[in-house]
């Protein structure tokens, strides 16, 4: 991705892999826990308009784990709503490097530990060939922690958004037969401290099949 600063502007290229498990219960009455871990490795490439190559190759590691609890219930025909509570944590780090200025440049602390307070509202529609689910949601997330610093020589570069976000957003799948589903979602997200001008639009759709 392309970077722009008044300092110059620069590139940053990052493969990332990653291996993951979950694990979910589910109750009789619409109760559910879910949890979710995952490690990461990654490797980077930084480049600068103004110095060049910062550094190539710069590998990368981080850890992440969530628990989400919620409950679905009924509220008549074929509506039913879900509120969940959601706690997760993260970590992330990369190796120490210099770059052409003779800067050296380390990871302070990259962790967040962030809670969400979310409500669902869906509607299923079943048919012969397959059925639907069509929903809405509202979210409140909160971190924790104090940000991302990084330190490049003596100076501390501090990275860290307003805590309190409010999200919106829609989404549904769509299940043809049983071996094709078809899905998306799209989600704004904005600081509540400064309503509408930290803002984040995110969207996502798929498909998967079963052979």
């Amino acid at each position: 991705s392309r970077i722009r600063s008044n300092f110059g502007n620069g590139a940053i290229k990052t493969n990332s892999y990653a291996l993951g498990a979950t694990m979910t219960w589910y109750g009789l009455k619409g109760a559910y826990i879910d949890g979710q871990a995952q490690v990461s490795y990654y490797d980077s490439n930084l480049d600068s308009d103004v110095l060049g190559a910062l550094t190539h190759g710069n590998r990368g590691s981080g850890e992440a784990i969530s628990f989400e609890a919620g409950k679905r219930m009924s509220i008549g025909g074929k509506l039913s709503v879900t509120p969940q509570f959601q706690m997760a944590y993260s970590n992330v780090r990369f190796d120490r490097f210099v770059d052409e200025a003779d800067a050296v440049v380390t990871a302070d602390k990259g962790a967040s530990l962030k809670s969400r307070w979310g409500v669902i509202l869906d509607r299923q529609n079943t048919w012969a060939a397959g059925r639907s689910d069509i929903y809405g949601l509202v979210n409140l997330t909160y971190e924790w922690l104090d940000g991302t610093p990084t330190r490049v020589s003596v100076t501390a570069i501090h990275h860290a958004e307003d805590r309190l976000w409010g999200e919106l957003g829609v989404g549904g799948t769509l299940y043809l037969g049983t071996n094709l589903t078809l899905y998306g979602e799209a989600v704004g997200k904005t600081a509540l401290k400064d309503f509408g001008d930290s803002y984040r639009l995110e969207g996502s759709a798929g498909l998967r099949l079963r052979f």
